[in-house]
């Protein structure tokens, strides 16, 4: 019985051991830097480390960076002066983070930062930085994610990052970059960095900063530390475009804009454009057709066909849907180009057509064909890309534009071609650029068609004789005066001198006509001056007296004394011709003797002018002469 008892008592015993040992608290998982002593060491930079922090401990002799729990400790010693960045801002908790010089129980503080755990600092050759990272106002800890990050290499002026040919790229993070107290301010100089480039020949520069994760402020300069010269400066949008000339060094600085924190850095100085090769052009989905692009980054393809040259080629390419005649130029663009045309594949091209100074091609594309066009020109520039149908309607006779009086009709006739039935007469050799108008006069009277352009060219006028139209007058400089007749159709073909067209002004009014008329009597002095009188008019009205082209009478009176005597005299008259009969008046004196009363002959010869041509009457008329 006592045996019993004893070997449950054993039992009891045991069991109780074995609930004591299981419910023995596990020991804390305390992180090998909890404390001061044993601090995690950074051996190098950039340097990153990870621990969870949820059992790390206070020491009594821990400072306080706002709180001193669930504090881990970090140390740095450089070997050489700089900037150096601590940031805890990727952790899951709110941290608070100290750095400290010293030893324990004596640190110095050198900074204290939390919301976020970011410090940046100058620190000393051989110095050691301890870094106290706790939870903010003692709250908990969590998973921390200790950073300690360098400026980068280009944080200063004295060690720009060299361009040393074009396009260039470069990506980096600004985060820790600083700002040196003689940086220049392009909006700020926070977190600057530096770059440099010596261009080799006078080259057009653009530089951006797309593709960048913060707002940038990007500047350029020229000169030395201390004395620079601002070249540009843009933010936000951190964008400079500058024309840079051969062997001077360009250096670019880019900040956080106003002030704002740094982040990923994409610079490039003249990328390529998206459509720098043959296999990524740009397509025309229809035309007209226009692009501007920037090709100052283009590059050239080791199989990049050749249209005199091939440095700096951006592409395009459009397929009509039916035949159509193509025009494609590079008007407006600031630097020379070539342009060429080809069909096929790439390295296996055929050339359509070449051209350059101008940069201009016109042929007959054929439907469903795919087209390229290929431009190149150094060092580069601001491309404008032109693409168009034509001809105009008006390119030949049966497509001529009716004209109305007194309204003015403008053309670009760069797209319109010759054809070899057109008329030569006025041209005095080849005809370019060849447009048709018409009209049908309601009556008979003169007419002015007046030219005004972009280019020197010629008019012809035409009309059907009876055997086709044949030409009846030419004109050249303000425009043409012919005859019209009323219900007969004229038409107007306009030339230029030279091949390329441009803008066409063309005004079709009413010619000047100038009517007049003596009076049938006149006056004659017993000194024998003689005085002739009669009326005129002009439709339209000539300018006002004075004017370029003021109406002039040229008179001359005659008098027959005998057989061998005529007495002859005259005088000009520059008077205002209005569209209703104006008296005129003029004394004559005779040249060979005094007039006499009796039968006399005035002729007159009238002079008015408009914007194009003349008018210039003639009247023979016999008079008779009167005593005062």
């Amino acid at each position: 019985m006592r045996r019993l008892r004893l070997r449950r008592l054993v039992v009891v015993i045991v069991a109780g051991l074995l609930f004591a040992l299981l419910n023995v608290p596990a020991a804390l998982a305390q992180p090998a830097n909890d404390d001061f002593d044993t601090p995690t060491v950074v051996g190098g930079l950039p340097f990153t480390d990870s621990i969870s922090t949820v059992d790390a401990t206070a020491a009594a002799d821990d400072p306080s960076c706002t709180s001193s729990e669930h504090s881990v400790w970090y140390s740095f010693t450089p070997t050489q002066d700089g900037s150096i960045r601590v940031d805890t801002s990727r952790s899951d908790y709110n941290t608070a983070l100290g750095v400290y010089t010293g030893s324990r129980g004596a640190l110095s503080e050198v900074a204290c930062a939390s919301l976020p755990g970011v410090v940046t600092f100058n620190a000393t050759t051989n110095t050691t930085y301890f870094f106290m990272v706790a939870s903010f106002f003692g709250g908990p800890g969590g998973t921390l994610v200790f950073d300690v990050i360098p400026p980068p290499a280009n944080d200063d002026f004295g060690n720009p990052t060299v361009i040393s040919a074009l396009p260039f790229a470069d990506s980096i993070s600004t985060v820790a970059a600083t700002a040196a107290a003689d940086d220049p301010s392009c909006s700020s100089n926070e977190h600057s960095v530096w770059y440099s480039f010596t261009p080799t020949q006078d080259t057009p520069i653009r530089a951006d900063t797309a593709g960048s994760d913060y707002s940038t402020a990007l500047g350029v300069y020229t000169g030395s530390r201390g004395a620079l010269s601002e070249v540009a400066c843009e933010f936000f949008g951190g964008q400079v475009a500058f024309n840079a000339s051969a062997n001077t060094t360009y250096f670019f600085m880019i900040a956080g804009a106003f002030g704002g924190p740094g982040g990923n850095l994409v610079f490039r100085v003249n990328p390529p454009p998206a459509n720098d090769d043959f296999d990524s052009a740009t397509v025309a989905p229809a035309l007209p057709f226009t692009d501007s692009v920037f090709t100052g980054g283009a590059t050239t393809a080791a199989d990049d066909p050749s249209c005199v040259g091939n440095e700096h080629t951006v592409w395009y390419s459009f397929t009509p849907t039916r035949d159509m005649p193509i025009r494609a130029d590079t008007a407006g663009s600031d630097y020379t180009t070539s342009l060429g045309v080809y069909t096929g594949s790439r390295g296996a091209l055929s050339e359509v057509a070449c051209a350059s100074s101008p940069a201009r091609v016109i042929f007959s594309a054929t439907a469903n064909t795919t087209y390229f066009f290929m431009v190149a020109g150094a060092p580069g520039g601001t491309l404008v890309f032109n693409v168009t149908e034509g001809p105009p309607p008006n390119d030949e006779i049966g497509g001529a534009t009716p004209l109305t009086l007194n309204t003015p009709v403008t053309q670009d006739t760069t797209l319109a071609t010759s054809s070899p039935t057109d008329p030569t007469t006025c041209s005095f050799g080849e005809a370019h650029n060849t447009v048709w108008f018409s009209f049908t006069p309601t009556e008979s009277r003169p007419l002015n068609l007046a030219r005004s352009g972009s280019y020197n060219g010629r008019l012809s006028v035409l009309t059907d004789l009876g055997g086709g139209p044949v030409v009846i007058a030419c004109g050249f400089g303000a425009g043409v005066r012919f005859d019209a007749t009323a219900g007969r159709t004229y038409f107007f073909m306009d030339s230029g001198f030279f091949e390329g067209g441009g803008q066409l002004q063309l005004t079709l009014s009413p010619g000047i006509v100038m009517t007049v008329a003596a009076d049938p009597t006149g006056t004659v002095s017993r000194s024998g001056t003689a005085v002739v009188s009669g009326t005129l008019a002009c439709n339209p009205a000539a300018p006002p007296q004075g004017g370029a082209g003021s109406p002039t009478l040229d008179i001359v009176l005659r008098q027959k004394i005998s057989k061998t005597l005529v007495i002859q005299g005259r005088n000009f008259l520059e008077i205002p011709c209005p569209t209703t009969p104006t008296a005129w008046s003029v004394t004559i004196i005779g040249d060979n003797g005094p007039f006499r009363k009796g039968r006399a002959e005035v002729f007159v010869t009238g002079f008015a002018c408009d914007q194009v041509a003349c008018a210039s009457p003639e009247l023979r008329q016999t008079i008779r002469l009167n005593w005062e």
